[in-house]
């Protein structure tokens, strides 16, 4: 059977059923051929027709479009895919992919199904990539969270493996909640609390977010009171701690568990060893070896540094301020201890207490200019004052208990360059500028005694300014005269007194029984006698004798005459010999040679003071 063939060859259907228009050959089914680039299949209804056309030539490129016409005029293409194989979408022209869509797009939706696993990312996707043929690296987009988000996946071709993301892995910004991101990640600028979640579990969150001007770092409301936000830094997989602020608002230096405000290094002691309680420690430093460094480089002449500032008081109104404030080398070397009532600066208030590099400390004196410096050198400790008043001038070292109103006190007087010991506020010894010591109190006195011993010998001056020296009862022992002359008596002392008769002038009479005088003494004898009639007459004389080591025996010494003062007559003497040994002791004897004979009556003293034992 012939081909079937129109007028002019335009239309042909082959024996084998292929159908040609515009050629005689047809080479499939249905088969168009024309130079017109117009040339195409239209599919027309009655009113408002369009249709289909292909085999556009653009440029040198043969292209291939689907495209729509309305009321004869070309609208637009719906897709175009050109001679090697690339498929356009918006744009005539695809050549930067297999695929190339100009204008919106839109995918899904591909049913009702939530992806909650890795698996069901890629079965309920609605776009899958995949970038390579030699792996089975998928990039999956699919619904989450019951259709409230959607998730984005890279996992393998079965959905199991946690393979990774990169976003913009050679360079450039990502932003999130911006559209010109500025740095690597860009959170644009939301104020939230909420601002980034690396942790959330109900209203268990630990993250990031910013307030105002204020950027928060935060840890989980559920944790626990030693738990919260922790520094340090990851060595391989091994975190190491250096630095927490827990869920309680304490602060760790190289501690996990800070029970003060701010602690730097792990504890022995707490609060509770020397404040009471952990809760009224703020700052505390602990360790072997470690200390508060406090470093400035201010180097002014005139004021110290403040160095360490302890302000007290119940309101700004009513406070006081201590300072702990070191020199800096511009203007010395000393370590300042400064106070003020309301101070708002206070370094610039003098100090009260200085202690200089070379160990020495200075006292200051409150509105005055006087100050009182103690110090050490090659000879020793000493302490100096120095102002321009005498009275401030004045060192005290003083005493009182409390309560109190007299004290005790060694007091230096500049005024006078004098030393004065006072007890009781009143002023009991002095040396003046030339050396002299004075005792002031008549009844004061300088008391000698051995340690421990409750007996003493004191030393004093009485109201008629005589030196009196005396036992523990306060016998005087011994004085001295303001005219110089020496007064003896003791406890040691024998005294007696006899009626002058007949025979005093002849023969030896006791004058000290035998045993009253101590052997191997030395004793000073008065004899006065001055009663033997008007005129006034007398005879006195004074000696001293040595008793014996206390041998008993029979007779008495060899005789002596001491000189006798006399107005009896010129011839008038003492005679004087130690008696007879009695128990060991001795006794005086004596009588006046040339005494009165016709005279009865006149008292005779005698008394024996031991001035020195042999």
């Amino acid at each position: 059977m012939a081909n079937l063939s129109n007028i002019n060859n335009k239309f042909l259907v082959t024996t084998g059923g292929d159908v040609g228009i515009g050629t005689t050959s047809p080479q499939r089914l249905l088969q168009l051929r024309s130079t017109n680039e117009a040339t195409g299949i239209f599919l027309e209804r009655t009113s408002n027709y369009g249709f289909v056309q292909y085999n556009q030539i653009v440029g040198s490129v043969e292209t291939y479009h689907l495209g729509f016409v309305n009321n004869n005029t070309f609208s637009s293409d719906i897709l175009v895919a050109n001679e090697s194989g690339s498929v356009g979408i918006g744009t005539t022209s695809p050549t930067l992919g297999k695929l190339q869509v100009a204008g919106s797009g839109y995918f899904g939706p591909v049913g009702t199904g939530d992806a909650t696993t890795k698996a069901e990312m890629q079965s309920n996707a609605v776009l899958r990539l995949k970038p390579h043929d030699s792996n089975s690296t998928n990039m999956n987009f699919a619904q989450v969270n019951g259709g409230a988000g959607i998730g984005i996946q890279t996992t393998n071709g079965p959905g199991t493996a946690n393979w990774d993301i990169a976003l913009s892995p050679f360079g450039g910004n990502v932003g999130i909640g911006t559209v010109s991101p500025t740095a690597l990640l860009d959170l644009g600028n939301s104020i939230q609390d909420n601002k980034v979640h690396l942790y959330a579990s109900g209203n268990d969150k630990y993250g990031m977010g910013i307030r105002g001007s204020q950027f928060l770092f935060y840890s989980g409301g559920l944790g626990s009171g030693s738990g919260g936000i922790t520094f340090g830094k990851m060595t391989g997989t091994t975190y190491t701690e250096n630095m927490r602020v827990t869920n309680d608002g304490n602060v760790g230096i190289g501690v996990t568990s800070p029970f003060s405000r701010l602690q730097s290094g792990s504890h022995t002691f707490s609060g509770g060893n020397g404040m009471a309680a952990d809760s009224r420690v703020g700052i505390s430093n602990h360790g072997l070896l470690t200390g508060m460094m406090l470093a400035s480089t201010y180097n002014d002449p005139t004021y110290p540094e403040y160095g360490l500032v302890f302000v007290q008081g119940p309101d700004t109104s009513n406070y006081n301020v201590w300072s702990i404030s070191p020199d800096c080398p511009a203007k010395g070397d000393s370590l300042n201890f400064i106070y003020g009532s309301n101070a708002t600066n206070i370094h610039v208030t003098s100090p009260k207490v200085i202690f200089d590099g070379n160990g020495h400390v200075t006292l200051a004196i409150t509105n005055a200019t006087s100050s009182t410096t103690i110090g050490k050198d090659g000879g020793g400790m000493w302490m100096e004052t120095a102002g321009s008043t005498n009275a401030l001038s004045d060192m005290r070292f003083q005493a009182r208990a409390s309560g109190a109103g007299s004290y005790s006190a060694i007091r230096i007087k500049p005024s006078n360059q004098s030393l004065e010991f006072q007890t009781s506020g009143a002023v009991r010894m002095l040396i003046n500028s030339a050396g002299d010591v004075q005792i002031p109190t008549d009844s004061a006195s300088l008391q000698l005694r051995s340690s421990g011993s409750s007996s003493y010998t004191s030393i004093r001056r009485d109201s008629a300014n005589q030196l009196i020296v005396a036992n523990t009862a306060g016998n005087q022992v011994f004085g001295i005269g303001n005219g110089g002359e020496l007064r003896i008596n003791n406890g040691a002392s024998y005294s007696a007194q006899y009626t002058y008769t007949s025979g005093w002038n002849s023969s030896m009479q006791t004058l000290i029984p035998g045993s009253s005088l101590s052997p191997n003494a030395v004793y000073l004898v008065t004899i006065k006698c001055n009663s033997f009639g008007a005129p006034p007459y007398y005879a006195s004389t004074v000696f001293h004798i040595a008793t014996s080591p206390g041998t008993n025996g029979t007779g008495g010494s060899v005789p002596f005459n001491p000189p006798t003062a006399t107005h009896v007559s010129s011839n008038a003497v003492w005679t004087i010999r130690i008696s007879t040994i009695v128990n060991g002791r001795n006794g005086l004897e004596g009588y006046l040679i040339g005494g009165p004979t016709n005279f009865n009556g006149a008292t005779i003293y005698v008394k024996a003071t031991k001035i020195m034992t042999m």
